[in-house]
């Protein structure tokens, strides 16, 4: 790895260990055996490396969370998306942790990251109506299910932050339970269109 990349791997290890605001470009410098110097001549600030971490954060959402047809989604493609999901969350938890601080603080970061929110939102959406289609049921009301992406969304976002709010520092098996979190959100829909249609796949079937 070039000495830029090694540097947000100690800056990241860092944050998530410690909350960016408890590190500074010395301790990043000292993790990564490198000169204070040396670091500044990658990165101007701290705040640059965190928005440089947040590219790769993105870079993250597009390139691993596809399913192999988006046409004909399964219910094993949507869970298999939200451990995923939450494999990405782990690996930044500082950002989930932290992002309405670090929101204020960079405008920069705000703006990309309400473009990557809400990318994420819509492809949420997306898939949930793939997944309808594919089972042959007509999905629920447009405002039913936006207000289901919503709340698969919700999970997605924010049972990182829920979980330590309820517990303490979470584990990373602890953000297992958002996937079956999600499957709770889900079951009670698929049960009421069950009754009007005999089901081909079931959220609890995997």
């Amino acid at each position: 790895m070039s000495r830029r990349t090694d540097s947000l791997a100690f800056a990241r290890k860092l944050f998530n260990e410690r909350g960016s605001h408890a590190v500074t470009t010395n301790h990043i410098a000292q993790e990564a055996d490198i000169s204070v110097g040396n670091l500044y001549y990658h990165f101007r600030s701290k705040e640059e490396m965190i928005l440089a971490l947040f590219d790769q954060l993105d870079e993250a959402w597009r390139t691993r969370l596809n399913v192999p047809d988006p046409s004909r989604v399964t219910w094993a493609d949507l869970r298999s998306l939200m451990a995923e999901h939450f494999a990405i969350v782990w690996e930044f938890r500082f950002f989930y942790r932290e992002q309405i601080t670090l929101r204020q603080n960079d405008r920069r970061l705000t703006r990309r990251w309400k473009l990557a929110n809400q990318r994420g939102r819509d492809d949420m959406l997306s898939l949930l109506k793939s997944y309808f289609h594919c089972l042959g049921y007509a999905p629920p009301a447009p405002t039913g299910l936006d207000r289901l992406a919503d709340a698969c969304w919700l999970v997605a976002d924010f049972w990182l932050v829920h979980q330590e709010m309820r517990t303490g520092p979470v584990r990373r098996k602890d953000l297992d339970l958002g996937v079956e979190l999600f499957a709770s959100i889900m079951r009670p829909l698929i049960a009421s269109l069950e009754a009007r249609c005999p089901p081909r796949e079931r959220p609890d079937a995997h």
